[in-house]
């Protein structure tokens, strides 16, 4: 059997200690929001390459297993073969099933398969990440600029009010020059 590897995880247990360190990233700090918005696009980025390397690793780990499971299935018709016995699909199935690596592989995939589960997981909570960070943004920015209103109803608010003041500056001048 081929020799499995990945570029960032040989194991499932790699996959599950670069989880532990993202979660801490989770974590918004509403002190520091121009800096958590720079750094967003960058955890998910990770996050997502981390999710590849993780169905790379199930993946792979499937294909093993399914050469695995051909290896021991043809040692058991062969040995069968030699000795003449008859042997049922059943029987073959269940001598496939119970073979230590077999098993031990299978072990592999199903932790492999959480692992993915996990990074999935993690991407979609750096996905309401984004989004929270964005309107923690937006909230300060509404702060900022006065109560309630988004910063093009405060654009046009500004415009109008300066309308407002050249037509009543424009007004006066004219009552100032009528009254000459």
């Amino acid at each position: 059997m081929k020799k499995r590897s990945t570029e960032k995880f040989t194991t499932a247990e790699g996959v599950s200690d670069s989880i532990k360190e993202f979660e801490g990233q989770l974590v918004v700090d509403r002190d520091n929001l121009e800096e958590e918005v720079i750094r967003q696009p960058e955890f998910y980025y990770h996050v997502s390459e981390q999710l590849v390397y993780a169905v790379d690793l199930r993946d792979r780990l499937k294909k093993d297993l399914e050469e695995l499971e051909a290896e021991v299935d043809n040692k058991i018709r062969s040995l069968a073969e030699r000795n003449e016995d008859k042997i049922t699909e059943a029987f073959v199935k269940k001598q496939i099933a119970a073979d230590g690596k077999v098993q031990a592989l299978n072990r592999e995939l199903l932790d492999a398969k959480r692992q993915v589960g996990l990074w999935e997981a993690m991407k979609e909570s750096f996905g309401q990440r984004s989004y929270a960070v964005n309107k923690l943004a937006d909230m300060v920015i509404a702060r900022t600029m006065g109560s309630g209103g988004s910063i093009r109803e405060r654009d046009d608010a500004d415009t109008q009010r300066r309308i407002d003041a050249d037509t009543q500056r424009r007004i006066s001048e004219e009552r100032r020059r009528r009254e000459r």
